[in-house]
């Protein structure tokens, strides 16, 4: 199994709100992207305005650091697109889970497979 964990954030963009959702986004990446155990946090937009954020963590330290990038965003994330649900992957943290409960919460545990660290 992963000794990693992360999550997915999935969200629906507000009329208008793209170029703003675009902002807040970048502004997590310029935040986070040095922090070595934040694996990768990526974003993906459909045309139709459905979004993805995926991020993957090493630790729940990593997580945190993540978690207060996007604390800072946050109400800037809300007024740009309509949150649908979050998604937790492997053996999330409990403290970290306690920071990002939401009423469209999941949390799948890993089950099988394999991950490739880069390092």
């Amino acid at each position: 199994m992963a000794e990693t964990f992360a999550w997915v954030l999935e969200a629906k963009v507000k009329d208008g709100k793209r170029d703003d959702l675009l902002d807040v986004l970048e502004d997590v990446v310029e935040d986070t992207k040095w922090a070595a155990g934040i694996l990768n946090f990526q974003y993906y937009l459909a045309d139709d305005g459905d979004v993805l954020v995926h991020a993957r963590l090493l630790n729940a330290s990593s997580a945190h650091q993540l978690l207060d990038a996007w604390q800072a965003c946050l109400a800037r994330w809300l007024e740009a697109v309509e949150p649908t649900r979050v998604v937790h992957l492997g053996e999330v943290p409990d403290d970290v889970r306690a920071r990002q409960q939401t009423p469209q919460t999941v949390w799948l545990r890993e089950s099988g497979g394999f991950a490739k660290m880069p390092f």
